[in-house]
């Protein structure tokens, strides 16, 4: 979507002989993968209150990272025409954005270091991290642009570099925290070995990036059709974008605490406990995507007036929220069960549901009935919310029709090769 935000256990080493003279036993439900260590037992109360606490501090740190659009929105919504807005779309968009991004650059191998380190250390369970960092550095972002393009006099290109400032700020506070806090156990150091077998690695970044890029793609093609029905159309296309964006961080917390909670309990030779995981997972983004609903349909007619005052955008915002709050539920569950599958090492999956749900199927529909049938917004928003439904539909089916235990048995096998590589490297 347009301005979304977007492990295993390793074995023991008492645990590696366990493992191959194991292979030779026949496998089932009742036997466990790591002898005298099967503790696979959890309630949904249990994975409820693990998701929950989990999910909380990374829907705030994406909350925090999207501050700066939201407060954009917020203010030029009130200040500029109708015209404008189509011009600020255009001209920002195409222009004055190339110099954003030429004074970005300086932070980008920090914001990149940033997600990386984010997600070292979600994949050891520690979520807060990331939060901290940026509870810290979101504030400090408005005094640095206001000194830069204020105090320092550096007019428009003093946002971009105090942004690029920022980045590193959030990044080194996240270093210090994994190395003097916690984080630093999953650190091995350098070595060689992450210079060898890119293929699996590549395979796994590959479909991660089809998953993003389809969705993202999706929704700018969605805005894009939006500025061919008129600027009250686009305006009102810009409120909806920055709502989604807002209640989005809800399922993408949910989403990362799945992926990691589904992971650690595959790698750990927990296939029950992963699967009451995803269970729960889900159940919670259905919750959520609940009350994002009733809270969509319940301000549907003043929620436009946060973002402008013309009548005309605001009547269009509300035409559209029934449909929008129908999305908030599909949205959740295509998100999570996304997680889920991420969880799983079944990237290729989740890949290719979004390709035929978005592109084969929903966004001809959506565009059919808005330029043929002339349901203008409302359209694009139906083949939106037809196409998250058919993503959700299809890794619920593959998650109901999953072996958790074979899923298991695969996870363990891929540790023992890449444990029994390394052990060769050593030799």
């Amino acid at each position: 979507m347009s301005n979304r935000i977007y492990h295993q256990q390793p074995i023991e080493d008492d645990d590696r002989h366990s493992i191959s003279s194991s292979a030779s036993l026949t496998l089932t439900e009742s036997v466990p993968l790591l002898p005298g260590k099967h503790l696979d037992h959890t309630t949904l109360q249990q994975e409820f209150h693990w998701i929950f606490y989990n999910s909380l501090p990374i829907i705030g740190t994406y909350l925090l990272q999207s501050s700066f659009q939201f407060a954009s929105i917020f203010t030029l919504g009130h200040l500029i025409k109708l015209l404008s807005v189509y011009i600020y779309k255009e001209l920002i968009s195409y222009w004055l954005y190339c110099l954003f991004l030429r004074y970005l650059l300086p932070g980008a191998p920090a914001y990149i270091a940033f997600e990386a380190t984010k997600r070292y250390l979600q994949a050891q369970g520690i979520m807060h991290a990331s939060t901290y960092s940026m509870m810290v550095t979101a504030p400090l972002n408005f005094v640095l642009n206001y000194a830069f393009v204020y105090t320092f006099g550096m007019g428009f290109i003093g946002a971009p570099l105090a942004t690029s400032f920022s980045y590193w700020i959030m990044f080194l506070l996240l270093i210090a925290y994994a190395k003097f806090v916690k984080g630093s156990e999953g650190w091995g150091g350098w070595s060689r070995e992450c210079l060898k077998d890119w293929v699996p690695f590549l395979k796994l970044a590959f479909s991660g990036i089809i998953i993003i890029c389809a969705e993202w793609t999706a929704f700018e093609v969605s805005s894009l059709a939006a500025s061919y029905l008129g600027t009250t159309d686009l305006a009102a296309q810009s409120i909806l974008l920055t709502l989604s964006s807002a209640t989005y961080t809800i399922p993408m917390g949910i989403s990362i605490a799945a992926t990691n909670r589904v992971g650690n309990a595959i790698g750990g030779n927990y296939g029950y406990k992963a699967k009451v995981a995803s269970t729960t997972a889900l159940l919670f983004s259905v919750l959520f995507g609940i009350i994002n609903s009733l809270f969509f349909l319940l301000t549907r007619s003043k929620l436009g007036l946060l973002f402008s005052s013309d009548q005309k955008v605001i009547d269009m915002v509300s035409n559209v929220l029934p449909i929008f709050a129908i999305f908030q539920v599909t949205d959740g569950i295509a998100s999570v069960g996304g997680g889920v599958i991420r969880g799983l090492g079944r990237q290729n999956v989740a890949a290719w549901i979004n390709l035929v749900a978005y592109y084969l199927i929903a966004l001809p529909f959506g565009f059919y009935l808005t330029f043929k049938l002339n349901w203008a917004l409302t359209g694009l928003w139906t083949g939106l919310t037809i196409a998250l439904f058919l993503v959700a539909f299809g890794e619920v089916v593959f998650l109901l029709n999953i072996d958790w235990f074979q899923e298991v048995k695969r996870a363990q096998l891929r540790v023992k090769v890449e444990k029994d590589k390394v052990t060769e490297n050593l030799v």
